[in-house]
């Protein structure tokens, strides 16, 4: 089974399920005030339940695992290449993906590719230092995000640096360990 295999189904119970309560949270506050006319989800729930509380009306789900929502306009790639147009989404949302491309640098210049001038990103990931970089310390590296190399937030911010982002805003979350109790 692939490392990326049933990241959708990782979201439907502890701990996947409180995460994105934490994030669908942070992420719907400022999905909120940003504008545009599409927007791009790559990985997370298919069913972009993240991304509910955006006023952009069209968006779209990047699978990078073959599972879709079956609602919602999907395309499905790796994390090498999007394939689509320069310059064409107003907002990408990256959903604990850096962690599982072969080259994170090359997926953030293909994300800064496709946004479109004064377009923004959002990126969610893993930070090693911290209790959930812990638990992936004691668990089976089989499955997602456990199999994912987690970044710091420096090592983030040089990449988005070196391809002339602006770093907006920053936040940290979920300072809880990652059990698979409902708590």
């Amino acid at each position: 089974m692939d490392k990326l295999q049933r990241v959708d189904f990782w979201y439907q119970k502890p701990p996947g399920s409180l995460l994105l309560a934490y994030e669908k949270q942070q992420v719907g506050r400022l999905l909120a005030s940003l504008p545009g006319d599409v927007l791009l989800q790559v990985g997370g729930p298919s069913d972009l339940s993240l991304v509910e509380k955006s006023t952009i009306k069209n968006k779209i789900y990047y699978s990078t695992d073959g599972v879709s929502d079956g609602k919602v306009l999907t395309i499905e790639g790796d994390l090498n290449t999007l394939p689509l147009q320069s310059d064409s989404v107003d907002v990408v949302v990256l959903t604990h993906m850096l962690a599982f491309a072969n080259k994170p640098s090359l997926l953030l210049k293909q994300v800064r590719r496709v946004l479109s001038p004064g377009g923004h990103l959002l990126i969610l990931g893993f930070n090693p230092i911290s209790v959930w970089g812990v638990a992936k310390l004691k668990r089976s590296k089989d499955g997602f995000p456990w199999s994912g190399k987690f970044y710091t937030s420096w090592k983030v911010k040089s990449w988005l640096r070196q391809l002339d982002l602006q770093l907006v805003a920053y936040k940290t979350m979920c300072f809880r360990w990652p059990s698979q109790d409902k708590e």
